[in-house]
């Protein structure tokens, strides 16, 4: 399996290396069409809804419906074709507050699969947020996916991205439900100069 690099900070710029040389291009936010998920913790007013996983406020979040700690459960965004999400930022956990990302569960490990539009495989990567056995930081974590991009001739047909939950972070927790506060999805254009 393909493995990429995720680092914690801030999101501008995405540095591409065709072989020679790198080119530099800006990182820009954009939006997915839709958002799905397997399952969603019950509650009375939606406070754990899948639309809080692209409403980017930290202090919502979409929390798994099943039994356990929500291995296997899976976010699924549909695009715009043509549009390549060059980077992701994850909030793996509840960001509310420290006393809310310590009670609950953090993603640790989630695998990404990039689909076309009969959601055929058509590249995938795992991030993994653990440094040292436990997570390190209660904010954002960045992959850059332009390598994977690079290597892929399929690219272009890319229309959904499905998120699967593979490790969890507890330790600490006082709730076994898994929490993730959003993502949010960077296109590359050129500057102008």
């Amino acid at each position: 399996d393909h493995q990429t690099p995720v680092k914690v900070g801030k999101v501008d710029k995405i540095y591409s290396f065709n072989g020679k040389t790198y080119d530099v291009y800006e990182a820009k936010l954009y939006f997915p069409i839709s958002v799905d998920v397997s399952s969603t913790l019950e509650s009375n007013n939606n406070m754990y809804d899948k639309s809080h996983l692209i409403d980017y406020n930290p202090g919502t979040v979409w929390v798994e419906g099943v039994k356990g700690n929500g291995i296997g459960e899976t976010i699924t965004f549909k695009f715009k074709k043509k549009e390549l999400p060059y980077i992701i930022a994850f909030e793996p956990g509840y960001m509310k507050s420290t006393q809310s990302w310590n009670k609950n569960n953090r993603v640790a490990a989630f695998e990404l699969r990039f689909l076309d539009a009969q959601k055929r495989l058509i590249a995938q990567t795992n991030v993994d947020f653990l440094r040292g056995g436990h997570m390190v930081y209660s904010g954002i974590y960045a992959a850059d996916l332009t390598d994977l991009f690079n290597q892929s001739k399929r690219m272009n047909t890319f229309e959904y991205l499905e998120v699967e939950i593979l490790k969890v972070d507890d330790k600490g927790t006082k709730f076994s439900d898994t929490c993730v506060s959003g993502l949010s999805f960077f296109r590359r254009f050129l500057p102008n100069i």
